[in-house]
């Protein structure tokens, strides 16, 4: 691989891709990753396309852009350059095959798998899954019954990739009083649920409380909810948040779309209501809300545009006068996550790689 920062480095490849339809998390979760390696790795983003380079850039790393189809990674041999075999590649995409990982294993010394759904037995090194609901043993099974040699498995709360920044979050005491409600539907949002839920905002029930929307970098709505926030004092819209812990650990009740925000707002301890928009979402939703970390508020895939944002709102009404279980989940999500998940990934990495050699 093209040194960037010294010939005698080592060098990692994140294989990832954002774009409106799949949204940001995978891309926000290796840049966890990436920064846990503090320097000591030359790290480089391959992309499909260009959608989620700024991002990457203005975390201070380069990436490639291929002009490939995200969907279709086993066209990608012609794209890649002959001289990128880095040490490590991190792959977090769900359209990986076993063709595309046999020719990444070729590339690279150490082939990493993130992986959300436990469906297929891929053959790699080592297999990362941080939910709430992964079972090393489903794994086991996985592998036992192809005849496939089990990779280095990294399972479970411990190996959450957050960033630093919500390492050693301080306990917040949680108020009686609900004030503060931070909404976050992704960072494409492609049911249109900020809007729908800013024009929503009408009652004098809602005026009790500040209202703050999270806006993603790809949410196509930008301007209209901009626009139709304009007359509501109680609706402040938050973008290109340079510190999320701050502005989670400030709020009292998080409405979040199921993925990688949950765990972040289980650092911080907030009180928390989740949906479902996509099929990948489901089982994260699910296990919170059987363990008493979030309250969930269902798949709105099956509501009626029009019906969801009061859905919703109802959902905080019911949240936000229930003192005990907001009290209660609070101190059930602290227990879930230290915020070091991103650090232990790269120590057992390292170790892996240093033992390799």
């Amino acid at each position: 691989m093209e040194r960037m920062n010294g010939a005698d480095m080592k060098s990692i490849v994140f294989r990832a891709d954002a774009n409106p339809e799949i949204g940001m998390g995978h891309i926000m979760r290796c840049l966890s990753i990436a920064d846990a390696f503090s320097g000591d790795y030359n790290v480089l983003f391959i992309l499909a396309d260009k959608s989620p380079a700024k991002i990457i850039s203005d975390r201070g790393y380069e990436s490639m852009v291929l002009g490939s189809d995200y969907r279709n990674p086993d066209d990608e041999e012609a794209f890649w350059p002959k001289e990128i075999t880095p040490d490590l590649i991190i792959v977090d995409s769900y359209f990986v095959t076993d063709d595309y990982m046999s020719f990444l294993q070729k590339r690279c010394g150490i082939l990493v798998y993130v992986d959300d759904l436990i469906e297929h037995p891929f053959k790699v090194d080592v297999v990362i899954n941080y939910n709430a609901y992964a079972d090393a043993e489903k794994y086991q099974n996985l592998y036992e019954k192809a005849g496939i040699d089990e990779p280095k498995l990294m399972i479970g709360t411990d190996y959450v990739p957050l960033r630093s920044d919500f390492y050693n979050v301080p306990n917040k005491i949680t108020s009686p009083e609900v004030k503060d409600v931070l909404i976050s539907t992704g960072g494409a949002d492609p049911m249109h649920l900020a809007i729908d839920m800013v024009k929503a905002l009408s009652s004098d029930d809602d005026k009790k409380f500040n209202f703050h929307f999270l806006i993603g970098a790809m949410n196509s709505d930008k301007k209209e909810i901009y626009s139709a926030s304009e007359d509501k004092a109680n609706v402040i819209i938050h973008e290109n948040v340079r510190d999320m812990r701050a502005l989670i650990s400030s709020m009292d009740i998080i409405l979040s779309a199921s993925g990688s925000t949950l765990y972040e707002v289980c650092a911080c301890g907030i009180p928390l209501i989740t949906f479902v928009m996509a099929d990948n979402q489901i089982l994260g939703a699910d296990s919170f809300d059987k363990r008493g970390l979030a309250v969930f508020a269902g798949d709105l895939r099956n509501e009626k545009r029009e019906d969801r944002a009061n859905l919703l709102l109802e959902k905080i009404y019911h949240v936000s006068d229930d003192y005990q279980l907001r009290k209660s989940m609070a101190e059930t999500m602290r227990k879930l996550v230290d915020g070091q998940g991103a650090r232990k990934i790269v120590q057992v990495l390292s170790d892996i790689e240093r033992s390799s050699n």
